[in-house]
């Protein structure tokens, strides 16, 4: 029901309240009682019965609205021992016919003549009992609501006193005062509760199971684009007008309301005329005694665009992370094939030692744009863990390693502790290993030269415990809560800060796909830090016996390797490295160019950028696999793309492998002698 008709009905109320405490004799607006409620509640009869001389068994007609002349007086006089009338002056409460409430009567003179397919009969008692009844009765098929019956009762108590001959007693005086305030504040209530439904921009409504029709407050109306007044949707209409994304979420919060008791919520959107959209969220309850769901509906359309634009900017984020990590791989990579050339080069102590720190750096480098492109894939869910039961001693080993020229650069001393029994986990050895590399890169970064650096592990309540301890610049208490979060970097004030703040915030997630646990402590700044990782246990693989050893390999033959890119430092430093190995190599820096080298020189390995000018490597590949001459050809992925959307890129265009720039030049010859031991077995 609106707020405007609920207030006219409050207003009828205290109106008729006021009228009896100003008249003298009540009785003077009795005969006014009847037009009032049928002009002022929307009804379409209004009948009020009495019974006779004291009488018992017969009820008359003494003053009615809406009602034909000749209806009225076929029936004046009603049996007071059946129908609906008469049940509700025996039982002494209210009797109602509707969809919901079938008659108990059905051949009932009274409901025979009006033709009404909703009536509410209230019986009008006073102390010495029921004295008659109050009939309200519509011809629309929508069942009255529980607002609409509290009034109707409220209009029956009234009119015991309109209708009493006798003045009232002060006590009813009172009654009726108290009445007036009591209507009054609820009249307030209302004001209150339209005005939070224009703040909130909601409305009401009802909807009816047996029927399948929704009615609707005006404020409801209009935020299903209606014009703005009461009205009620049958099924397929209010199905119209929501949009058919989210039509069977209706349909499955409808069903949750009907089977249990709590209040059900959704968002969902609604089409309205023209081409717009509305999003709006809906609040509702089963009402099972009346056999519908009430609600409330509200328009939030603005907190989905604000939400939107934030997704949008997290995607964006997102995106941008994953190029900004593609293209600082690029001229990493030349960088990293280059330190193998020098090193074949005598050099002389210096010389020795800044390459030294050039390799150390450049692996740090290498491991910030890894956490960055992590980052990316995790928010965008495309991290995925590639389990196996591995010694979680093997882990900390592969950290340590990782970790040991960045602690013997400051000078820190290193101590590791592991448990006499081997503890396993369930896990993925590189994730995990990257999570450990992180903590103990960050104990050596923040710890000033000469420190210490405890490693410990061990099994504590059934999980295994890592913990990573230092002697360095500590955490500030106020920093702590937000230590973990993206960005977040630790500092003592000016000149204080250091790395990208995302390590911590891919461990802890990390750590999380795992299972397990990650927490920080320390005792302030300068007080050093500890990070405790608390991760499941796994049962210990069983050992399997080592395979008998096959034929020792024939020796290997040198290959035709083709190099594609378009960073002419990479291609000269990638083939410098690969004909050191004895291997024959050509280059190329576009696609047409790669096509037209593979075809004279027919290579047995093709290493093919992605990023090319003119043709993308997935093209190349694509018709280097439809050539009868390259169709034979190893096709290697060498590209700074390595999300798994772009492997299954590269699968479909018919590559081999699929590297990620830098790829470490010891890995890839490994590769190019595996090729060529395959090819001498054919």
């Amino acid at each position: 029901m609106s707020s405007e008709a609920s207030t006219q009905r409050l207003r009828l109320l205290a109106g008729i309240a006021s009228d009896l405490l100003a008249a003298g004799r009540p009785q003077q607006v009795t005969g006014e009682l009847c037009a009032r409620i049928h002009a002022n509640l929307g009804l379409d009869a209004v009948l009020y019965y009495a019974f006779e001389d004291g009488g018992r068994t017969t009820l008359t007609l003494r003053s009615y609205a809406g009602l034909r002349p000749e209806v009225a007086a076929a029936v004046e006089h009603l049996d007071a021992r059946r129908g609906l009338c008469g049940l509700a002056a025996a039982r002494g409460t209210p009797a109602i016919v509707d969809t919901a409430h079938p008659a108990t009567d059905p051949d009932d003179p009274l409901l025979e003549a009006l033709g009404l397919p909703v009536v509410a009969c209230h019986p009008l008692i006073r102390p010495e009992g029921v004295v008659g009844t109050l009939l309200f009765g519509r011809r629309s098929h929508r069942p009255l609501d529980d607002e609409e019956l509290c009034v109707m009762a409220a209009v029956a108590s009234l009119a015991v006193l309109a209708i009493d001959a006798r003045a009232a007693t002060e006590a009813q005086r009172r009654a009726l005062a108290q009445s007036e305030r009591s209507l009054r504040a609820l009249r307030e209530k209302e004001e209150l509760l339209r005005l939070a439904m224009l703040a909130a921009r909601g409305g009401v409504f009802n909807y009816h199971l047996d029927t399948g029709s929704v009615q609707l407050s005006p404020e409801a109306a209009a935020l299903l684009g209606l014009p703005k007044r009461a009205a009620t949707l049958t099924r397929m209409e209010a199905r119209a007008r929501v949009d058919a994304a989210s039509r069977a979420s209706i349909e499955r919060v409808i069903l949750e309301a009907t089977t249990t008791d709590a209040v059900v919520s959704l968002d969902f959107e609604v089409r309205l005329p023209g081409s717009g959209k509305r999003t709006l969220a809906s609040f509702s309850q089963h009402d099972p005694r009346r056999r519908r769901i009430v609600g409330f509906l509200m328009d939030v359309s603005d907190r989905y665009a604000v939400e939107e634009a934030l997704r949008e900017a997290d995607r964006r984020k997102s995106e941008f992370i994953s190029i900004l990590s593609h293209e600082l791989r690029n001229p990493l990579t030349p960088i990293v094939y280059a330190l193998p050339v020098i090193e074949r080069v005598p050099l002389d102590a210096e010389a020795a030692h800044a390459l030294e720190v050039v390799k150390r750096q450049l692996g740090h480098l290498e491991r910030l744009v890894d956490d960055l492109l992590d980052i990316s894939r995790i928010n965008t869910g495309k991290v995925e863990l590639r389990r196996e039961v591995a010694p979680l001693q093997q882990i900390l080993d592969a950290a340590v390693e990782s970790t040991a020229s960045l602690v013997q650069a400051s000078r820190h001393r290193l101590e590791v502790t592991f448990p006499d029994t081997p503890l396993h986990v369930e896990a993925d050895p590189h994730r995990l290993t990257q999570v450990l590399t992180n903590l103990l890169a960050n104990a050596a970064r923040y710890t000033p030269r000469g420190g210490r650096i405890w490693l410990h592990a061990r099994e504590e309540n059934g999980r295994a415990v890592v913990r990573v301890k230092d002697t360095g610049i500590g955490i500030p208490a106020g920093q702590m809560p937000r230590l973990f979060e993206m960005f977040q970097q630790v500092h003592h004030g000016e000149g204080m800060r250091g790395g990208l703040g995302i390590g911590l915030a891919l461990a802890r997630r990390l750590v999380a796909m795992h299972g397990g646990t990650i927490e920080a402590f320390s005792e302030g700044a300068g007080k050093g830090a500890e990070f405790v990782v608390t991760l499941p246990l796994a049962r210990a693989p069983a050992v399997q016996p080592a395979p008998p050893l096959g034929p020792a390999l024939p020796a290997a033959r040198p290959l035709r390797v083709l190099v594609v890119d378009d960073n002419v430092d990479l291609v000269e430093m990638l083939a410098s490295i690969v004909a050191s190995q004895g291997h024959q190599v050509q280059t190329a820096s576009d696609g047409p160019s790669a096509l037209t080298a593979a075809r004279a020189f027919r290579p047995d390995v093709v290493l093919l950028d992605l990023g090319l000018p003119i043709m993308s490597g997935l093209e190349v590949a694509r018709r280097l696999r439809a050539e009868p001459r390259t169709r034979d050809a190893y096709l290697i992925a060498l590209t700074g793309w390595g999300q798994d959307e772009d492997r299954r890129r590269t699968h479909e265009a018919g590559f081999d492998e699929h590297l990620t720039k830098p790829t470490d030049p010891e890995t890839l010859m490994r590769m190019l002698i595996e090729i060529a031991a395959k090819k001498n077995e054919k």
